[in-house]
């Protein structure tokens, strides 16, 4: 690899989580009087990757669902069911014509919604690369639902980091339905709970938390699902 397929950033005091050439791993920039250079691999600016598509999805969020599985993800949760997607040059560059194709399918009326998964839809380089294609949906189809499904919290990282350094973010969570937050623990693994695999996963009414300055929980009496439904 020669030096051209890389860009550089010069870190100061910004925090947050950058892919480095491995493409699974990542480089925490910490506030640091001396300047340092971290390498980005120069694919992570400019285009996403996806791993799979997903159509007719049951389990994935109420009703049935168009479910994108987007590449490259930093937490590498023990016990993941998808690693392969921890890499962010796994699968195909997410193209305009992919997101096209997306928003015509899941227009067909059997479909609830659009579904989020990964690898990490929240990573800062895919919130750029999933944005258009967001914002687009709920245009085009605003009876429709977005559910993410993000290792990170929503509170702590997405507020707490996130939003104060990414436009993207809060232009995706004014979108978002419902984000199950929260990395997988396999020691809290529980296969009884509904659209999540562990308990310390929280599933978010994204508008109604911002509104109310809290997080609330998604009640699955405001769908079709039954009100007996552990959550």
């Amino acid at each position: 690899t020669t030096i051209s397929h890389f860009s550089f950033l010069i870190s100061h005091s910004i925090e947050a989580f950058i892919p480095n050439q491995g493409g699974g791993t990542s480089t925490r920039l910490t506030p640091n009087p001396e300047p340092r250079i971290h390498f980005i691999h120069k694919e992570h600016l400019t285009i996403m990757n996806y791993s799979n598509i997903k159509e007719y999805d049951i389990a994935n969020g109420p009703g049935i669902r168009y479910t994108l599985f987007v590449s490259g993800c930093t937490h590498h949760c023990k016990g993941c069911f998808n690693p392969e997607t921890w890499d962010f040059a796994h699968g195909k560059p997410f193209t305009k014509d992919i997101e096209d194709h997306i928003l015509e399918e899941v227009g067909q009326e059997y479909y609830e919604g659009l579904t989020l998964l990964g690898g990490e839809p929240m990573e800062p380089s895919n919130q750029k690369g999933l944005l258009s294609l967001v914002t687009r949906f709920k245009e085009r189809y605003p009876q429709k639902t977005i559910w993410c499904f993000s290792g990170y919290l929503f509170d702590r990282d997405l507020l707490g980091r996130f939003a104060k350094i990414m436009p993207e973010t809060m232009e995706l969570l004014k979108r978002i339905d419902v984000l199950v937050d929260g990395e997988f623990m396999l020691d809290k693994k529980d296969v009884t709970l509904l659209f999540k695999g562990s308990s310390n996963q929280r599933t978010i009414d994204v508008p109604k938390s911002l509104a109310a300055g809290k997080i609330i929980a998604w009640d699955p009496r405001d769908t079709s699902m039954s009100p007996n439904s552990k959550i």
